[in-house]
């Protein structure tokens, strides 16, 4: 069992508490969230072995789910030297927690994930400590939405970090450089996929689709995976600190190697000794073709998947083509070399490790086009393990196909395209939306001859939010390359080919709107107004005579020379009417 300072360590990590914060004399005092807390015991220069983890009273009416954790012991008895000092006095005393010993870091995660779930904070991801609290915390489906630029994308980074990798996101939390880098090389191990929805995207692309193949002018058809059941299939097939057994994998590299140098096709047998023949058709699938059968295309189809699933696992459960898969598995032992599998570690160490799946601009595309039947296998209750668990055969491989419990999927969703309101209602009741609004505060001590830019950004989305709403204001990030470059020829830039098209979007090229989320309504020179009217009284009269009226809106355009005149900018947040 952990004992004190192996717990506070551990919490500290995380929970992401200050070790400096101000904690009580008989325990380290850990916040979870707002309002909660967990304490660990504390003795001077003495280790505490015996139940050194105490947690609130109220645990108590989540005993049967807190026995069910494995590691976790306690006698549900109130300790009496560890009170709960942020909690009032109930019947004038002091609210006392119970102690448990807890085993692993794992068993640790289970009780805080509980915690977070029983209290209404299931993801656990809206504050600093819940960043750092690691996957088994996080929602399993999320969707950042907010308006364009305030850093939904550039978040999914540092959320899919907190999942896969909490420790190292810890501890360079202000490297972007290494944040990025580790990203990358989680993208490239395959813990973490990327794709971005758009208008075509389609089932075939995310689920699994036919595909065409050509030999000799001969068309044959094989089924390839999307990227949705690729990372499923890889996190399904995932233990221990093992994600992709290199073993494993050199012998399958061998494999393709020997076919493509080959003549012909590759002869196994199952366990029983009936042959067949495979067929790489690319991706992570081979084609079967028993010689019992006189069919040239039986269309039985081996995934890689589930070839390392079954060696890692040992189970038949949910696979495909069972003999043709175990088939395949003797032969890369008995020619490849590939050793039987060994845990590592002991059974209750056995967990899956943490998979996520981001998906960029998830409004963008059809949701039930594009996630089929399989939009309800997504649910936290229905994903394989649980007691809901559900599963479907796939159209076309015919494969048994559910979620696993440990791949977690980070949406990004853009308001100004789509507002909340016009979600897929499916796609609404099985995700968590975490809210990203513009950050003023992120450009404070920005200043451009002048120019006080956070308190400048401020002023247009308040004007945004009255012409429009808040779905449609403009994002800090758009002005942060101004903290390595403050100079007004790069706000010009800024204001001339992002802020200015994105506002003519937004207002239907309503240029008087425009002109007025800019305050130039306000401004009493005109030369510092970045809309100006197209024509002057004296230029219609020239062009159209006396006896013409314009009816309608005048035509307006830009104003090249206020980009460059600090004023002008002043002059959104400074301008008062004359």
């Amino acid at each position: 069992m952990l004992n004190s300072e192996q717990i506070h360590e551990i919490l500290l990590r995380l929970i992401g508490t200050n070790d400096k914060h101000n904690h009580p004399s008989y325990a380290h005092e850990h916040c979870l969230y707002k309002d909660s807390y967990i304490y660990v015991k504390h003795k001077p220069d003495l280790i505490v072995k015996k139940q050194p983890l105490v947690l609130h009273p109220s645990i108590i009416h989540l005993k049967g789910e807190v026995d069910a954790i494995e590691g976790v012991e306690t006698d549900w008895q109130p300790t009496k030297n560890t009170s709960f000092r942020r909690y009032p006095k109930l019947n004038g005393t002091s609210q006392y927690g119970y102690a448990f010993n807890v085993e692993s870091e794992g068993a640790i995660q289970q009780l805080l994930y509980l915690i977070g779930i029983s209290n209404g904070h299931p993801e656990m991801n809206k504050t600093k400590q819940s960043t750092k609290a690691g996957g088994n915390m996080a929602a399993l489906n999320q969707i950042l939405y907010g308006p364009p630029g305030t850093g939904k994308t550039y978040n999914t980074i540092n959320q899919a970090l907190a999942i896969v990798d909490p420790a190292y996101l810890t501890e360079y939390e202000h490297d972007r450089h290494k944040i990025k880098a580790r990203f990358d090389e989680l993208v490239t191990k395959n813990r973490i996929g990327f794709v971005t929805f758009h208008q075509s995207f389609s089932y075939e692309d995310f689920v699994e689709g036919l595909k065409a193949n050509s030999d000799n002018g001969v068309l044959s058809y094989s089924v390839d995976p999307g990227v949705f059941k690729s990372i499923c299939e890889r996190a399904s097939s995932s233990h221990l600190q093992v994600v992709s057994v290199d073993a494993f994998d050199d012998a399958v590299i061998q494999l393709q190697e020997k076919y493509e140098e080959a003549d012909d096709r590759i002869e196994m047998e199952t366990v029983r000794g009936k042959k067949f023949e495979i067929e790489y058709v690319g991706g992570i699938t081979f084609k079967i073709f028993p010689h019992s059968t006189e069919s040239t295309d039986p269309k039985y189809v081996a995934s890689i998947a589930n070839v390392r699933k079954l060696y890692l696992t040992g189970s038949k459960q949910d696979i495909y083509n069972t003999s043709y898969v175990e088939g395949f598995l003797l032969y890369l032992k008995k020619h490849f070399g590939l050793k039987e599998y060994v845990p590592e570690v002991a059974d209750h160490e056995t967990t899956q490790q943490p998979f996520v799946l981001i998906i960029d601009e998830i409004n963008r595309g059809n949701i039930s086009n594009i996630f089929g039947e399989l939009i309800t296998l997504i649910e936290p209750s229905k994903r394989s393990g649980c007691a809901e668990a559900l599963s479907v055969k796939l159209p076309y491989s015919k494969e048994s196909f559910s979620v696993p419990s440990n791949l977690h999927i980070i949406g990004t969703m853009n308001t100004a395209d789509k507002s909340l309101a016009q979600v897929d209602i499916a796609l609404r009741r099985r995700f968590e939306f975490v809210e990203m609004m513009p950050q003023h505060g992120l450009l404070s001590g920005i200043a451009i001859d002048g120019i006080d830019v956070a308190k400048m950004l401020k002023t247009i989305n308040q004007r945004i939010e009255l012409l429009y709403d808040r779905e449609h204001t403009i994002g800090h990030s758009f002005f942060l390359p101004l903290k390595d470059d403050p100079s007004i020829e790069r706000l010009a830039r800024i204001f001339e080919l992002e802020i200015l098209p994105l506002l003519e979007e937004y207002f239907f090229e309503d240029w008087e709107r425009v002109g007025q989320v800019l305050g130039d309504h306000l401004k009493t020179d005109a030369s510092l107004q970045f809309i100006e009217e197209k024509f002057t009284d004296s230029s219609v009269l020239q062009l159209m005579g006396n006896d013409w009226s314009q009816d309608g809106i005048r035509p307006y355009q830009r104003n090249d020379a206020a980009l460059s005149n600090p004023d002008a900018y002043k002059g959104i947040y400074d301008a008062q009417q004359g």
